[in-house]
């Protein structure tokens, strides 16, 4: 479900129009439909909708034309939101109250009968979902494809000998990383499946930039507050081994050469947990290092890996290492799936990290550009 409701800002409560894109269990809002990326990602489950009175704070028409460049950002610009509320009925409104303490969202639909549609929806949106048994067998189980790459249930490896499913990627989770890795999943999602031009010359409406084709990858840059870089290509190898080799963190050091050392800090289940990675230093400043809440899933015959950073975790690293910058994963992760033609595997990788420490952005986008080429190190390897 998608649509354009007015959403009310945090700072002047003045209204603006915005996209809502409703994808279970989170709902996207985006400050202009052309936008690529959204503006937040609301985590639904456990939220409470409410009906509101569209008296309070000067909401105006749904037709009128503002100009906007920014939702909370862009506070200059305020003088035009006021307008007549003289045609709005108090049957339009509501609101989104966060399970996770944040601020209350304050949405206006342009009649009773959008509202009624949207509430009705966000409401079965937030309901939580079952976790799922947990398996006894403590050997981390892989995906499986069927023969028709449709479907995955997550299901136990073929050498496993346990026949209870895995764990829910949610199962254990500390409640305030749900909503950053599900973020992470549908910022994967979404910059994964954008056409990646070809060439230079490639006409194709995309939000991606060629960036490079070499040795069989094909690589794009997206820009933005911080540089997102992919990479895709097939690989040779089975997609259980590229799987196996992208999950585990002690793999790194093979394939990526600013690897130094990394740790598997915490397992909540078979398929979410933290990794503490630390890495070279790139220039003649102190090393970085990263904290990042990792899961996976498999949906529609794509197995999805996406991290992001993991805050607030209690215990020794919650705060950087003596001597070391911590750097934000913004996004990264990977997408494999089988590819029928070769036998082999398609994989794309997309990362988007901000180093921290005031790093000069060529050395910034040096180094994330060259993670494009990781599928083809790794298939050497």
């Amino acid at each position: 479900m998608k649509g354009t409701l007015l959403k009310r800002r945090d700072v002047f409560k003045t209204y603006r129009p915005r996209l809502f894109v409703l994808d279970p269990p989170l709902l996207h809002y985006y400050l202009t439909p052309a936008d690529v990326a959204p503006r937040k990602s609301i985590f639904l489950t456990g939220c409470k909708i409410k009906y509101v009175s569209d008296t309070q704070d000067g909401i105006h028409n749904m037709d009128d034309n503002d100009d906007d460049n920014d939702d909370e950002s862009n506070k200059n610009n305020t003088a035009s939101t006021s307008t007549s509320t003289s045609n709005i009925t108090d049957s339009s409104c509501f609101t989104i109250e966060s399970s996770q303490g944040e601020a209350a969202y304050y949405l206006q639909c342009k009649d009773k009968e959008t509202r009624e549609s949207w509430i009705k929806a966000l409401q079965a949106a937030t309901a939580p979902t079952p976790p799922t048994p947990r398996n006894n067998n403590r050997a981390s189980p892989s995906p499986t494809f069927n023969s028709t790459v449709s479907d995955a249930p997550t299901t136990p490896s073929a050498n496993s000998s346990s026949n209870s499913s895995s764990d829910s990627y949610s199962a254990n989770v500390p409640p305030h990383l749900l909503p950053p890795l599900a973020a992470a999943h549908s910022l994967l999602k979404l910059h994964s499946s954008a056409h990646l031009p070809s060439s230079e010359t490639d006409s194709t409406p995309t939000p991606w930039t060629f960036l490079f084709s070499k040795k069989g990858i094909l690589a794009g840059t997206l820009s933005g507050r911080h540089l997102t870089v992919r990479g895709s290509g097939v690989m040779s190898q089975p997609w259980p081994l590229v799987f196996s080799t992208v999950i585990n963190v002690y793999n790194k050091e093979l394939y990526d050469s600013q690897f130094d050392a990394g740790k598997r800090v915490a397992t909540y289940n078979d398929r979410c947990f933290v990794d503490h990675l630390l890495f070279k230093p790139v220039w003649p400043t102190s090393p970085r290092e990263f904290l990042n809440a990792v899961s996976w899933r498999v949906e529609a015959g794509k197995l999805y890996i996406a991290a992001t950073e993991a805050k607030g975790l209690p215990g020794p690293y919650g705060e950087p290492a003596r001597g070391r910058v911590r750097g934000e994963c913004v996004i990264g992760g990977w997408v494999i799936e089988k590819d029928e033609a070769t036998g082999g595997t398609r994989v794309s990788i997309v990362v988007s990290s901000d180093l921290k420490g005031g790093l000069p952005g060529s050395i910034v986008a040096a180094v994330t550009r060259q993670q494009a080429m990781f599928p083809r190190i790794i298939e050497k390897w």
